[in-house]
Parts: structure tokens; sequence; C-alpha cells
């Protein structure tokens, strides 16, 4: 039974939804150490926590990607949703000031600068 394309927008703003507030998630929890998530896959926990500041790249890229999918040939619609994923990586880096264990950083800031860039074209 093939997906009309109602449904598959609809799938793909779920997902878009989930990956843009796990983001936020990841990004403002107390701990950067992603071992402590429990149901986190090993290998990807490992390699995020091994990769630091070029982790924040991953997830900016896919929700670039996905935004793209999403916005295709609306060109108001689809610079505003990068601007407002820029959004999303600004302020939750500012949102590190307030933690104790994590550190808002410009490394950071860049790599999801660069992950967002990537993934929109």
């Amino acid at each position: 039974m093939p997906i009309h394309r109602r449904e598959f927008r609809f799938i793909l703003s779920a997902a878009f939804a989930a990956l843009f507030v796990f983001t936020g998630y990841l990004v403002l929890r107390p701990s950067p150490s992603m071992a402590e998530i429990r149901w986190f896959p090993g290998w990807l926990s490992s390699w995020a926590d091994r990769y630091g500041d070029l982790r924040t790249a991953v997830p900016f890229f896919l929700l670039s990607v996905m935004w793209t999918f999403m916005s295709w040939a609306r060109v108001k619609r689809l610079i505003a949703g990068y601007y407002g994923i820029g959004a999303l990586l600004v302020l939750t880096e500012l949102g590190q000031i307030l933690l104790p264990e994590r550190h808002a950083g410009l490394p950071d800031i860049l790599y999801g600068l660069i992950g967002l860039s990537a993934g929109g074209l």
C-alpha cells in the first residue's frame, strides 16, 4: 500500500518535531556525557562523547535536511526554517551557561552552523 503525499508530509513533520525537541533535550541536559543515557545506542554515545563539539553538527544537519524536504519550492518558508533551526542552536548553547557541568562555546555553534549549512545544500 503506497504512502500518499499527505501521509508522507505528516510523518516527516512529526519526525522533524521529534528531532527538534530531542536535539534541544540533548543540548540542555545537565551532563554532556551521552553514555549516561541508558536507551541511547552504545556505539553512538561513545562516538558522540569522543568527538564533543563535532557531534553538534549531526542533529543540525539532519534537521536542515528534513526542513529542506518539507519546504521544497517555498523559498521564504525554507529560509525562515533555517533561521529557526539556527535560533535553536544559539539559544540552547546560551542555555548551557546556566548548567554547571556544561559550557557554551563558539566551536559548538560553528559546528552546528556547518551542519545546518551542509544539510541545506
